[in-house]
C-alpha cells in the first residue's frame, strides 16, 4: 500500500441514512483507489457484523459495468482499495442487506499523495485523523478495525483477540 499519512488527507464524500429496501444506492463518483466506508444499523443486535458490500462501477460505452463487491463490516471503519481505471473516475454503490432496516452510511475518499507507507502507519494515522469522527476509543474496536481491514472476521468462531494481534504482528 503507498499513501503519504498526512493530517485532514480524507474527505467525507457520502454522509446519510439509506433504507435496506433498494437493491442498491449510489455513493459517489471517485477517482481515487482509497475510500473508507463505515455502516452503523439502528435496531440491531451488536452481535450482527455484516454490513452489505459496495461495488465499482465503470462506463463503457454507456453501460455501467460492475467490479467485484467487497463486503462491509458494521459499526467499524472499512477502508478499500478499488482499481484504477486509466485514470478516469468510478462510481461507487452501496449493496444493503435486508434485514438491517435504515442505517446511516458514510464515506470518505483519500485526497493524499502517494508514497512508501507501511499499513500499520496507515492504521495509526486513520485512527488518530481528525477528520474521521468515530470513536476508536477502546481496544476492541480497534482491534476490529485492523481485522476488518485484513480480511479477518473477528467474532466468537473465529480467533480470539490475543489470537488476533499474534497473526497481525508476528
Amino acid at each position: 500500500m503507498n499513501l503519504r499519512i498526512t493530517d485532514n488527507n480524507w474527505s467525507v464524500t457520502f454522509d446519510q441514512e439509506v433504507n435496506s429496501n433498494a437493491d442498491k444506492y449510489l455513493l459517489g463518483t471517485y477517482s481515487n483507489s482509497f475510500v473508507i466506508v463505515a455502516v452503523y444499523p439502528t435496531g440491531v443486535p451488536d452481535s450482527w457484523s455484516q454490513g452489505g458490500s459496495v461495488g465499482q462501477a465503470i462506463s463503457i460505452n454507456n453501460t455501467l459495468a460492475y467490479g467485484t463487491k467487497k463486503e462491509l463490516s458494521l459499526r467499524i471503519l472499512n477502508l478499500l482499495e478499488f482499481n484504477s481505471v486509466s485514470g478516469n473516475s468510478y462510481q461507487l454503490y452501496y449493496f444493503p442487506l435486508d434485514r438491517l432496516g435504515t442505517v446511516a452510511v458514510k464515506v470518505w475518499e483519500y485526497q493524499g499523495t502517494t508514497q512508501n507507507v507501511t499499513n500499520e502507519q496507515l492504521v495509526a494515522a486513520i485512527e488518530r485523523d481528525a477528520v474521521l469522527t468515530v470513536d476508536l476509543s477502546n481496544i476492541e474496536t480497534k482491534l476490529n478495525a485492523i481485522c476488518a481491514y485484513f480480511g479477518i472476521n473477528n467474532n466468537p468462531q473465529q480467533p480470539t483477540a490475543e489470537e488476533t494481534l499474534f497473526f497481525l504482528f508476528n
